[in-house]
């Protein structure tokens, strides 16, 4: 005879699991409201020709390595490519740095 052969076993291990999702649940919910007061940074900047500056410029101001910049710059649309050549917009680079998502 197995564990789960015993219906009272069952009945606990559900009541259980039901327990754990609903502190996961609970735990999200927390999470999610207590990342509400930070800034997002605003992917609806415009492009501005003066703003934008090369990648690798970028990186080299910020302390960062060029992959991380353009990691970000294509995740999180902080820049554009222009003939080959990632652009990044300063401003919207200013504001995802200001972001909690920065560590």
């Amino acid at each position: 005879m197995n564990a789960w052969s015993d219906r009272s076993a069952l009945m606990r291990a559900l009541e259980a699991a039901e327990r754990t999702r609903e502190d996961a649940e609970r735990t999200v919910q927390t999470i999610r409201a207590a990342l509400r007061q930070f800034p997002v940074a605003n992917p609806n900047l415009p492009y501005l020709p003066e703003d934008e500056a090369p990648l690798k410029k970028v990186a080299f101001e910020i302390g960062r390595t060029v992959d991380c910049v353009r990691r970000w710059t294509i995740k999180h649309k902080l820049g554009r490519k222009c003939a080959g050549q990632w652009l990044v917009s300063r401003r919207r680079l200013q504001a995802f740095m200001n972001s909690s998502e920065v560590a």
